[in-house]
């Protein structure tokens, strides 16, 4: 996949014509890869190639009244994901003042056909854009007629009754319902970063943990503990663990701290990068009056997870 910067002021051009799914896509949820896969189907039809323009920063970062939108992924796995689904190309186009500035049907005009050559569009039912978002779904299809390419509106996807959105994934994954949240998205909710030291008190407990800090643009999981499972740089194994998500109320920290006891594994990973993945809510985060009783909560978070992983096995067979 060919993957284009893009900002108002910069001179680039694509050069051949795209079908493109347009929008910020936070999370690539099942609702955003029924767009992408539209936009696909499109393409096919049309004999040309596909393409996803994504928007970054958050439009709320720019325009906001105050309250930012939390992502639900950074950029580069936003991309990876978009990639996984076989797309020719992703636009990522710089969302800043100047591109917030313009009108919907010079957005349509100087972006879409003039920079991208744009054949049709692809966008969901509540699809905004331009200044003060003046544009919707039916008024980029009235500006395509007069510009020349067509505009398909898909319908949102709705799983047992609920619509998908990213702000419901969000505020699934806020309050700790990660299973929740994982169905939307058609994939775990996961977390990167990479491993720092801490104060080695999960190996003397006999429980080793990996720690990272979470991304400051990232929503973060209820504090508490999870089944997970998590990948480590080099090591492409996906191995089961425990994570914790909190502040360490037994011995405190300052900064919030994810920390995983990965089963069955104890080597050093110090400066690698992981991906934890958060599968189900354990219990929530809780301050124990003793390091023993902290010990034992732990112990009884792997045995509840071993019986998770082995139900979840016999559900296989």
């Amino acid at each position: 996949m060919k993957v284009i910067d893009l900002s108002v002021d910069s001179m680039v051009t694509v050069e051949l014509e795209h079908v493109y799914a347009i929008g910020v896509f936070d999370g690539v949820h099942v609702g955003h890869q029924e767009i992408i896969r539209t936009a696909q189907s499109r393409a096919r039809q049309l004999g040309v190639r596909s393409g996803v323009v994504t928007l970054d920063p958050h439009p709320s970062v720019v325009v906001g009244s105050g309250q930012i939108d939390l992502s639900l992924m950074p950029l580069q796995e936003r991309l990876e994901i978009i990639d996984e689904m076989s797309i020719d190309t992703a636009v990522v186009l710089r969302f800043d003042r100047k591109l917030a500035s313009m009108s919907a049907y010079s957005f349509a005009k100087e972006v879409l056909v003039d920079r991208l050559r744009i054949a049709a569009a692809v966008v969901g039912e509540n699809h905004s854009f331009g200044r003060g978002a003046e544009g919707n779904a039916a008024e980029l299809r009235r500006i395509g007629v007069d510009l020349g390419f067509d505009v398909e509106v898909v319908a949102p996807v709705a799983i047992d009754g609920t619509v998908v959105s990213s702000t419901l994934i969000r505020n699934l994954v806020a309050s700790g319902d990660v299973a929740q949240a994982g169905k939307y998205l058609g994939r775990p909710f996961r977390m990167r970063g990479v491993v720092v030291e801490g104060n080695h008190l999960g190996k003397q407990l006999g429980f080793p943990t990996m720690n990272i800090y979470p991304q400051e643009e990232q929503v973060v999981p209820a504090r508490g503990v999870y089944l997970s499972t998590v990948t480590i740089e080099g090591d492409q194994q996906q191995r089961w663990g425990i994570c914790n998500v909190g502040l360490k109320p037994t011995v405190p920290t300052d900064r919030l701290v994810v920390e995983i006891h990965v089963l069955d594994y104890d080597e050093q990973v110090y400066g690698r990068t992981i991906e934890i993945s958060f599968l189900s809510y354990l219990r929530g985060e809780r301050r124990f009056s003793s390091l023993d009783e902290l010990k034992a909560a732990i112990a009884s978070d792997e045995r509840a997870a071993r019986r998770w992983i082995a139900d979840k096995d016999r559900c296989r067979i």
